[in-house]
């Protein structure tokens, strides 16, 4: 028969228990960014112009996890709920004027419910650490009169990537740090080009990502 969970600290009121979990799993200067312990491991999706890795990561005390399943499990089970950082990384090294955001966004969501079916503390992920590599193989996106920016892609998948995001939790707590990085001979090719990628467009966008507590962009 399983174990029955217990309680860590059975005599500290509940209040008291988290906030000492809390003190344990909050980064520290010489604290590392961990995998371990947590029920889902890097994942790898590759869709047409892009490749994917997706990561859970912690600063929890792997000194508690390592304990026995019912001593263990009450703290495991507030480390999901509550110090869960998603680490996403996204390659764009397709082409910008053949790629077709809504139909990205459904396979990246097709993806995503399907992680969430498994893994449901997955919609209680506050924290989102998205880094974008822009490496188009065409270079600029050609748009009459600018109407569409490639600065605009970033920020829409984004928005794609946090859809499992509950809403109250999104509001309360939702942190969104996007970062866009720019492959070296992509920064010389837009430093050269009429029609750029639009990095004031990128910062200065409010459209996107609405709704969160949070939200870092940086190029």
């Amino acid at each position: 028969m399983p174990s029955t969970p217990q309680p860590l600290f059975p005599d500290l009121p509940p209040e008291l228990r988290n906030e000492i979990y809390t003190y344990l799993s909050s980064p520290s200067p010489d604290s590392q960014l961990l995998n371990s312990h947590l029920p889902l491991a890097l994942k790898t999706f590759t869709c047409k112009h892009t490749t994917m890795h997706l990561c859970p990561a912690h600063h929890g005390s792997t000194s508690l996890l390592s304990l026995s399943s019912p001593e263990a499990h009450e703290y495991a089970s507030w480390l999901l709920s509550n110090g869960i950082a998603l680490h996403i990384t996204i390659h764009f090294n397709g082409r910008i004027n053949t790629f077709t955001l809504p139909h990205w966004s459904k396979k990246v969501s097709t993806h995503l419910h399907k992680l969430a079916r498994r893994h449901p503390w997955l919609a209680k992920v506050a924290s989102y650490k998205i880094d974008v590599l822009w490496d188009p193989l065409d270079g600029a996106l050609q748009s009459r009169q600018q109407k569409r920016r490639a600065a605009h892609v970033p920020l829409d998948m984004a928005d794609a990537l946090t859809q499992l995001m509950q809403r109250d939790v999104k509001a309360k707590q939702g942190s969104v740090a996007l970062r866009v990085h720019f492959e070296q001979r992509f920064a010389v090719l837009n430093a050269l080009a009429a029609r750029k990628f639009g990095v004031g467009v990128f910062l200065r966008d409010r459209e996107r990502l609405r709704g969160f507590k949070s939200v870092l962009r940086e190029v």
